[in-house]
């Protein structure tokens, strides 16, 4: 049965309590989380700060120097976060009109503000699903938004796979050369054309998003906090078989720029976020997939393709 999710008004007590629920399902440890400070405002004060602004979808982004620190305005209704310079802490303004939206407000706001407070911590975001195998491997997916990433992850979580999380994953230090990822428990949201490939028809509607949620475990899968990746795939869907294709670890590391794209914003933790980088290509072995149907017969495709 599927059901969605309603917005509603909430208040301001309210909110902050939605965006704790939030950390606790994403199962970060709670000394990972920022410190969160609410402000309720009629409306924003005038944005006087005269740094570069840097656009993504529903917000606009202003780091760096002068003044360092991270301010963060939301488009979808007026609020604001004040990210601080060196601490994992953040001011967030809101006004009446984001209760209406609050549930967006976890996804489209609050996300972008935990990926910089993280930045703060040395855990640095990378787009990209995170799983182990059956055999206790670790895998970091990463693709364009409708390459199947979602999909790929469903269908290996059915098959026994353990999921640390569908796109958010922080890269953090875990040993003399060694990159570990930790992960942000959310549903897996499925395209339509995924959940048919699937057959997934319960799940939860994620509204205004035309995707289908369901956990890993709903899938038959499992869910774990960390995995140390040893492989590295970038996917995309194509009309004819699966095809797999081992690349170098430049072209793994270009690949991996491409889908972490905050060490572009501010120089904050930008040269231990790079050096996670590098040290992570050089962990994993790295592949071009091509995604066809032909894995939906047959899932362990991809694991055999790898050895």
């Amino acid at each position: 049965m599927m059901t969605a999710i309603v917005p509603k008004n909430v208040t301001l007590t309210e909110l902050e309590r939605k965006v704790e629920r939030w950390l606790e399902d994403s199962r970060l440890p709670p000394e990972h989380w920022p410190k969160l400070s609410f402000v309720e405002v009629a409306a924003l004060a005038p944005n006087l700060d005269t740094r570069p602004v840097f656009t993504q979808p529903t917000v606009a982004i202003q780091a760096g120097s002068p003044g360092g620190g991270v301010r963060i305005r939301w488009d979808v209704a007026p609020a604001e976060a004040l990210v601080d310079e060196l601490t994992p802490e953040a001011t967030i303004f809101v006004t009446p009109a984001v209760y209406v939206e609050a549930d967006t407000f976890l996804r489209s706001m609050m996300l972008v503000v935990l990926l910089f407070a993280m930045r703060r911590r040395e855990s640095f975001h990378v787009h990209a699903a995170a799983l182990e195998s059956p055999a206790g491997e670790g895998w970091l997916i990463a693709g364009n938004s409708g390459g199947g990433k979602s999909t790929t992850t469903a269908l290996l979580a059915r098959n026994g796979w353990r999921v640390s999380t569908e796109d958010i994953a922080f890269i953090e230090p875990a040993g003399t050369g060694v990159v570990s990822v930790r992960g942000f428990r959310s549903r897996l949201a499925l395209r339509p054309g995924g959940a048919e490939l699937l057959k997934v028809t319960d799940g939860v509607a994620f509204a205004g998003r035309g995707k289908l949620g369901v956990w890993p475990e709903e899938m038959g899968g499992g869910w774990t906090p960390t995995i140390v990746p040893r492989v590295l795939v970038f996917t995309r869907v194509g009309d004819g078989p699966t095809r797999v294709e081992r690349i170098p670890a430049m072209e793994a590391m270009r690949g991996l720029l491409q889908w972490s794209m905050w060490i572009l914003f501010e120089s904050v933790g930008a040269s231990e976020h790079l050096a996670l980088l590098t040290a992570l290509t050089t962990q994993c072995r790295a592949f071009n997939v091509q995604l066809g149907k032909d894995l939906f017969d047959n899932p362990r495709l991809l694991e055999e393709a790898v050895r």
